[in-house]
């Protein structure tokens, strides 16, 4: 399901994600501190931490180009809040 309004990170509804892989992102909604979650459309996905939102969005955007090329990888939550949009 595709969520086009704000919400909490919700690991059992993430899109393009396989029930299995669901599950295993549940470490990042108990993670604390700064962090983002990035995915993509074939199912795959990342986070990663930082000192402070800015430093996570950008290792986690980073980190996630190089390996799931050519799939784009989305920013999908910042924190506990979902930022992604469906359109």
């Amino acid at each position: 399901m595709l969520f086009s309004r704000p919400s909490d990170f919700d690991p059992t509804v993430l899109p393009f994600v396989a029930q299995p892989a669901r599950a295993e992102a549940a470490v990042y909604q108990k993670a604390q501190g700064p962090r983002a979650f990035a995915l993509t459309t074939n199912g795959l996905w990342l986070w990663r931490g930082g000192a402070a939102i800015v430093q996570a969005i950008d290792r986690t955007m980073a980190d996630c180009a190089a390996p799931f090329k050519p799939a784009p990888c989305l920013l999908y939550a910042v924190n506990d809040r979902v930022v992604f949009v469906a359109r």
